[in-house]
């Protein structure tokens, strides 16, 4: 019963994310000076109204892999406990990484490119990809290192990161 839930709240957020989109897309008023104009003029990419239009899909990819981490580690609960801190957290930047490889970050591509977009996704991916906490934390240290030097951040994903998490809340998932 609570999947139909999730389902039914999926669609309206992909109505209500279609209106806001077509409203925005057809305002005459749209700011020129955003990262995400300069990233739709020269990569035709909306960034979040596109994203928005969808109805969010990454949100409830996000809580499927987040589901099956938790089904794979054999985690009921995620309240305040001592009892296997170490794979929550490593479910936690599991699900973080999963968002940042997953997105298309038009702050960081209209800041920095292609090339420093195409680092970051790349480090993400190891960070994704890693087989323990240990390997993920040095590759997220690595991750942190290139936003540093290129003066970019992990915003977009934080805010998908913060919806997702909100959703497993509302959902009573966590």
């Amino acid at each position: 019963k609570r999947y139909s839930y999730i389902k039914t709240y999926s669609y309206i957020v992909q109505r209500v994310g279609q209106i806001l989109t077509s409203y925005k897309i057809n305002s005459a008023d749209l700011p020129e000076d955003t990262y995400g104009a300069k990233v739709y003029r020269e990569y035709r990419y909306r960034g979040v109204l596109e994203e928005a239009g969808k109805g969010y899909p990454i949100i409830f990819d996000a809580i499927n892999f987040f589901l099956r981490l938790k089904e794979k580690f054999s985690i009921d609960s995620f309240s305040y406990n001592t009892h296997s801190f170490e794979i929550k957290k490593y479910i936690f930047l599991k699900l973080f990484a999963f968002i940042s490889f997953n997105i298309k970050d038009t702050n960081i591509l209209g800041k920095k490119g292609e090339r420093v977009l195409n680092e970051y996704k790349d480090l993400t991916e190891k960070a994704l990809n890693s087989e323990n906490i240990n390997s993920m934390l040095k590759h997220l240290e690595q991750l942190n290192n290139l936003c540093i030097k290129e003066d970019i951040s992990s915003g977009g994903a934080a805010d998908i990161f913060a919806a997702t998490f909100a959703m497993l809340k509302i959902f009573a998932l966590l």
